[in-house]
C-alpha cells in the first residue's frame, strides 16, 4: 500500500518458521523519516479472529521491518492473518496505512 508521502507499507504472508507461526510487516520511504510498523498475528476460529501475537518496530530511517510470532507446534491447520499498521512522519504530518495478508498452514 502506498501512502500519500510516497512511502510504502507491506504485510508479508504468514508462514511456518520452525515451530512458530510468523508474519513480517515493513514500511519503506524514499527518504529518511521517523516511521513505525506495528504487526498483529491472528488466526481464524469458528467465532472469528483470535489475537495471537504482536510486534512493533520504529526508527528514523528509510526502512523498518517488524515481526510477530507465536509458538504453534501441534495446534493443527488454521488460516493465519497478518495485519500491519504503517506510520511515517513527513514534514510534521503523520501518514498512516493498513495492510493485511492471509495464509493457511499446519503447525
Amino acid at each position: 500500500m502506498a501512502l500519500p508521502s510516497a512511502c510504502v507499507g507491506r504485510t508479508h504472508d504468514p508462514h511456518l518458521s520452525y515451530s512458530f507461526a510468523s508474519v513480517h510487516g515493513d514500511t519503506s520511504c524514499p527518504y529518511i523519516v521517523p516511521m513505525v510498523v506495528s504487526i498483529n498475528l491472528l488466526r481464524w476460529r469458528w467465532y472469528g479472529l483470535q489475537q495471537l501475537a504482536n510486534g512493533y518496530r520504529s526508527g528514523t530511517t528509510s526502512y523498518v521491518n517488524g515481526n510477530a510470532k507465536w509458538y504453534c507446534s501441534g495446534v493443527g491447520t488454521y488460516t493465519y492473518r497478518g495485519e500491519s499498521y504503517h506510520r511515517a512522519t513527513v514534514g510534521g504530518t503523520n501518514y498512516v496505512g493498513y495492510t493485511a495478508n492471509e495464509n493457511r498452514f499446519g503447525c
